[in-house]
């Protein structure tokens, strides 16, 4: 979602929640940079447009083969997400991680979260070209 909107020159973090993408632990420069946010969040101008979304609360989540909430934790201390960081190997393989602030008040439909999910397949037959969505 970064490239598409760098490439379209928007501002991700206008449309998506502030997000760092941490490969190598606690010394990628990604990790830092949420250090940097974390410890100054009155200087990041992605949080401080969205006054609901508050300062506090972080999700972190596996960056590999997770799906329905698996392994996803919900912090608020610094040191309680260094820590998940720290364990950046998993049966001997390099993990990644996703950084991302929490939305406080999310859009609720009837007083409950939700994801908006969209199929789409595209078809050519004899050159005319279809697409179907569900």
């Amino acid at each position: 979602m970064r490239v598409y909107y760098e490439a379209t020159n928007q501002q991700v973090f206008d449309y998506l929640p502030l997000t760092f993408h941490i490969k190598d632990g606690l010394q990628d420069r990604e990790f830092t940079k949420f250090e940097e946010t974390y410890n100054n969040p009155d200087k990041n101008e992605n949080i401080l447009k969205y006054p609901a979304m508050g300062k506090e609360l972080w999700i972190v989540k596996p960056g590999e083969n997770t799906n329905r909430g698996c392994g996803i934790t919900v912090c608020r201390e610094l040191s309680q997400i260094r820590q998940i960081i720290s364990n950046n190997m998993v049966n001997g393989k390099k993990r990644s991680y996703i950084i991302q602030k929490y939305c406080e008040k999310p859009l609720l439909y009837k007083n409950r979260k939700f994801d908006i999910r969209l199929y789409a397949i595209t078809t050519t037959v004899n050159g005319n070209l279809q697409g179907y969505f569900y």
